[in-house]
This record gives C-alpha cells, structure tokens and sequence, in this order.
C-alpha cells in the first residue's frame, strides 16, 4: 500500500462524503512528492501501489488535482467563511480536523504540507505526533480524521486488513467503513481460482473504496539503491527490499 492517510467515515464533518472528497481533490500529491521526496517517488492515486499484483489504473482519473471543485463540494456541505478568517464554518463550528502522525514515512513533513494544502480551502487540519502504539489506541477508539497505516505484500488481498468490515472495530480499518460491496469483492476475490475474474474483483473493491472516499493516497513506497558498476547481475524483489543475489557476480 502506499503512503496513505485513512478518513474516519463516522467521525463528524468527514462523515459527510462530500468532505472527504474535498480533502481529496484539495491534496496536490505531486507537490508533496516533489518538496519531500526529491521527485523520487510517484504521486499515489489509490489504495496499492502501481507496482503491486492487482493494480487498477481504473483509480488514476478519480481525483485530480482541484481546489476550485474540492470548495464547491464544501460549500454545498454547508461549509462557508462567512467571518472571513481563512476557515469555513458550520452554524458557528469551524471545519477543524484532528490528524494523528507518527514519525516514519517522513509523515511529519507531509503532515505540515497536507495542512497548508487544505488551509487553501478553509480546512483547519491540526496534527499531532504520537508513538504508534497511542496512535492505534485513538484510531481504535474513532478520535481520528485522518491517521496513516501502511501494510505491505505482494497479493492484493492486503486490503482485507484495511476496508473488511469485521476488522473496523480492534482492527486496522480505520476509515470505519462498512459497506457490503467492498466485502463482497474483497470476500470473493481471496476465494476466485480464475485469475483473471480474482483480478477484476479486486479492481472493482479498488475502486468502489476511492468512490467512498476512504483514503487519501500520497505516495508509492521507493528505495532508492546504489551499486558499483562492476556488479553485475544484481536484482531486488518487487518491493525493492531485499537484493536477490543468487546471480550475482564481479566483472
């Protein structure tokens, strides 16, 4: 999976679709990509990586890049700055949002960027740095709008940890989400044979939890690896852990 912040679907605004989709559409991902990343990792649009079995480059025309739209969503919310205070409010409440960060995957950084982002259509994001263990606590009690997790594996049946609805609750699906469709696809694509109908099942859960809102993709994972030139043969699996060195060689 990527880096990736999940959207709490039953904690008030971003209970409201319409919010979440305006978190979405307001994240310039390549922006992040580029001021944190030195333009080494590509900007992530769903809920694997381009590189994992089972991507659907279905997601990719989902959410471009757009505040204009991400404020129309929001002011038909109800969302308005009506004090002019560069926040929107909702009969007198302000459109704050919590968001737990932890310290890996530079999360900190994007954190201060996502709330810059978001501020630039009257979202007030406030972060909060905490160790992992405080932050499955507060996801798992629901304190969240947004907390980043991150699983890994090269079968896309990963998503089962994340959008199950058995596994919102003590779980990791922090997005709270429960919804019969993404269990359906989720449920039949761990028992299809055929390859070709497990990979269109999970193409259709990948893009059935983007039309939901889930998630807010930031970035594919990337290691960056050097070698002497005189290596020859050298090669990495697919997540670009571990090097396989069975036919390597000095020239």
């Amino acid at each position: 999976q990527p880096l990736q912040f999940f959207l709490n679907t039953e904690n008030p605004p971003i209970d409201d679709p319409r919010v979440r989709q305006a978190i979405l559409y307001a994240t310039d991902q390549q922006e992040i990509v580029d001021a944190i990343f030195q333009s080494y990792s590509p900007p992530a649009l769903g809920p694997l990586s381009a590189t994992t079995m089972g991507y659907s480059d279905q997601v990719e025309s989902l959410y471009s890049h757009d505040p204009d739209r991400a404020a129309t969503l929001l002011e038909e919310a109800g969302w308005i700055d009506s004090d002019r205070d560069g926040v929107r409010e909702n009969n007198g409440k302000p459109l704050t949002l919590r968001g737990y960060l932890m310290s890996w995957g530079y999360l900190p950084e994007v954190g201060q960027l996502l709330q810059a982002q978001l501020r630039e259509i009257g979202v007030d994001l406030q972060t909060e740095l905490v160790a992992f263990p405080a932050a499955v606590e507060a996801a798992g009690q629901g304190l969240h709008h947004l907390a980043p997790m991150t699983f890994s594996g090269s079968d896309p049946s990963l998503l089962e940890a994340t959008y199950l609805s058995s596994n919102a609750e003590g779980g990791f699906n922090w997005s709270k989400v429960h919804d019969a469709e993404i269990d359906r696809l989720l449920t039949e694509g761990l028992a299809q044979l055929d390859p070709t109908t497990r990979l269109d099942l999970y193409a259709a859960a990948q893009v059935r939890i983007m039309d939901l809102s889930l998630v807010l993709p930031i970035r594919d994972y990337v290691n960056l690896n050097a070698a002497s030139a005189s290596v020859r043969g050298l090669r990495y699996d697919r997540r670009g852990w571990f090097p396989w060195l069975y036919d390597t060689y000095l020239d």
